[in-house]
């Protein structure tokens, strides 16, 4: 998922990056309200799940950066791989949520998108995969596991 993991292997793209985060969620679970579930804890002191329940841009971060979001995060490299994976997902969100034609933004944000009560982490998924397919067909691309 990160470039630096392996990076002969999968260039780094948006649809690289979606894909990671649906495959990080239905693994690890997934969450609202929250970029990353509760702690767990060892009985004695609060210690951080490195794989805790994400939501969809938590889930991104953990793709991007191959950890909960830093910090720091826009200083680091992977700030760029973050972004266009947010940016594609919000395109893929203008699809889903079209202008309504009296000034609405055509779409939620991605936290108000994922956090609606009727939200399923299988749509969360479905959506990601979606946006991953349509970033590599608007950019003439094969899909690459992640």
């Amino acid at each position: 998922m990160k470039a630096t993991q392996n990076p002969s292997a999968v260039e780094v793209t948006p649809a690289v990056i979606l894909r990671g985060a649906a495959l990080y969620i239905s693994r690890h679970g997934w969450t609202q309200g929250t970029y990353y579930a509760d702690d767990t804890t060892d009985g004695m002191s609060v210690q951080p799940n490195p794989t805790p329940p994400a939501c969809a841009m938590g889930a991104i971060a953990i793709a991007a950066f191959g950890r909960r979001l830093p910090e720091d995060s826009f200083l680091l490299p992977e700030w760029v791989d973050y972004k266009n994976a947010e940016d594609a997902l919000l395109a893929h969100l203008d699809l889903l949520y079209p202008p309504t034609g009296d000034g609405d933004f055509p779409h939620p944000e991605i936290g108000e998108w994922n956090d609606q009560p009727d939200r399923t982490a299988e749509q969360v998924i479905a959506t990601l995969t979606a946006a991953a397919t349509e970033w590599d067909n608007a950019h003439d691309r094969q899909a690459v596991p992640a």
